[in-house]
């Protein structure tokens, strides 16, 4: 939904905010909203550079459109509204938050004009409590967003520890009870449910990087995010039999802290994450290859910088570490590397 409120122009969409609490401005203080405790958001700063990102401190994401606002405070109580539009142009737009007004199970705080102080909107939360135990929540849940009597509803589910999203798509993580993870793909207009996977993995590695993982048949899909600026591009690919059918990265992102939200049930070693994805590499680089000395040589130190022979000499260790697991077993055999 777009919101015009005379030179305003805000995207407003659904929320993937992770906090233990909601918090409200003690005396002498500036307002501020809910503090991200459980996950880290970040978003593009321009759509040129799919691989740079910058933290935000909350993000909204539609529930029926694929697009968001993300949220960054100043701490004197201004907060910064944010988006990308088409061109890939960051947008910005600056109110200021009243202190918070608390309900039995929800929080609104007002907005207005920095400058002239007119009331032009609110936010509005239901506390995490009301959903079930607040530690075990990753998303803060922001219910909707209403500038000038324009209401945009936001998305609040719960059980959500990773949500993207691009112009054209939202890719959504979730965790039931038991930790087991789901991978839901929408459209970007309406919202429509494209595809769903069950039964994917997670890992955590270098820099504290994570990696959703989830095999389907011969298809893998993975799902990289980082609370840090710079993720290898692309953030998400997926691929049939080791040939690349689809990748990107989203203009923004929240993806739970999964030290503390995953399931060591289905936790996948970090280096056979990164084993899929130079299988890939590796098979890709040796497609290229053309009968042309120059270019056979630029591969050929390509192939060396992505660490194919180490892959080669690797394969049947990682045969052994999947053990049981019939998925990863199946995913590794029709991966050989025979490159």
């Amino acid at each position: 939904m777009m919101i015009r409120t005379g030179g305003r122009n805000l995207l407003v969409a659904a929320i993937a905010v992770a906090a233990t609490g909601l918090l409200s401005a003690t005396a002498g203080q500036a307002a501020s909203l809910p503090k991200n405790q459980n996950g880290f958001y970040l978003m593009q700063g321009k759509s040129d550079d799919q691989s740079r990102y910058f933290a935000v401190d909350a993000l909204c994401v539609a529930e029926k459109h694929n697009v968001f606002i993300a949220f960054k405070e100043d701490g004197a109580g201004l907060v910064d509204f944010l988006s990308l539009n088409r061109a890939g142009n960051l947008n910005r737009e600056t109110l200021r938050l009243g202190e918070a007004d608390a309900g039995v199970s929800q929080i609104y705080y007002s907005l207005s004009e920095p400058e002239t102080g007119e009331d032009v909107g609110r936010l509005h939360y239901i506390n995490p409590g009301a959903l079930g135990d607040p530690a075990k929540i990753a998303m803060n849940t922001l219910s909707s967003i209403t500038i000038d009597d324009a209401r945009g509803e936001c998305m609040v589910q719960p059980d959500v520890v990773y949500v993207g999203v691009t112009n054209q798509r939202r890719l959504m993580v979730t965790a039931n009870a038991q930790g087991k993870l789901v991978l839901s793909e929408f459209s970007r207009v309406g919202g429509e449910l494209l595809s769903t996977k069950t039964g994917g993995y997670w890992s955590t590695g270098k820099a504290d990087e994570i990696v959703f993982s989830f095999i389907e048949g011969d298809e893998l899909t993975s799902l990289k995010a980082s609370p840090h600026e710079r993720i290898a591009y692309p953030a998400w690919r997926k691929t049939r039999a080791g040939t690349r059918e689809f990748s990107a990265s989203p203009q923004s992102f929240f993806v739970a802290d999964m030290e503390k939200f995953g399931s060591r049930e289905n936790r996948m070693p970090y280096g056979l994450a990164l084993h899929f994805e130079r299988l890939e590499i590796c098979r890709h680089l040796a497609g290229e290859a053309s009968g042309d000395p120059g270019r056979d040589a630029q591969l050929a130190k390509s192939i060396e910088r992505s660490g194919c022979s180490a892959a080669k000499a690797n394969h049947s260790e990682y045969v052994k570490q999947s053990g049981n697991d019939e998925k990863l077993s199946k995913m590794l055999t029709l991966l050989k590397p025979d490159f």
